[in-house]
């Protein structure tokens, strides 16, 4: 079994090659909380960065720079791992981290999921992974792995975004 770091991650990852369409906007909240993750571990040890580097290393993850500052830097300072300092036009000018050891960014996952509020097909999708990590399922078990943590109609939702 994946931890819910890996998950995320692998799902965010594997979403932006796709481009924007009806089912990965679907899965919005999870590639959120997997980009969250990602700019956590590539910022961590780095200090302090400027804020061109900071919106580099948002481009290179698929992140625009309305989205990293709307949603992904004030997410990493509600979680107390970064201080965002702006310019008097309200520009990203430098970003501090004090982002925490490797483990304990992963311990945060379930958090961080929490904080970006998937819905229930959001949920089953992850579930889906995960059952899917050790070995393959049919369309049946699938259903039924999905709906231990949602309903029957969320469940066939993300059977068809996966």
């Amino acid at each position: 079994m994946l931890s819910v770091a890996e998950l995320l991650l692998g799902l965010s990852r594997h979403l932006s090659t796709y481009t924007l369409g009806p089912d990965r906007a679907a899965l919005g909240s999870l590639e959120f909380a997997g980009n969250v993750l990602e700019m956590a571990m590539r910022l961590r040890g780095s200090g302090v960065s400027s804020g061109p580097r900071v919106q580099a290393i948002g481009f290179d993850v698929g992140i625009a720079r309305r989205r990293l500052d709307s949603e992904v830097l004030p997410t990493l300072e509600a979680l107390g791992w970064v201080d965002v300092t702006r310019d008097q036009d309200g520009d990203l000018y430098s970003v501090s981290e004090r982002i925490p050891p490797l483990a304990e960014v992963v311990h945060k996952a379930d958090a961080i999921l929490a904080m970006a509020r998937p819905d229930g097909a959001e949920r089953a999708v992850l579930k889906i992974l995960d059952a899917t990590t050790m070995l393959p399922l049919t369309r049946a078990s699938a259903l039924e792995v999905a709906m231990e943590v949602s309903t029957e109609q969320e469940a066939e939702r993300a059977l068809n975004y996966l």
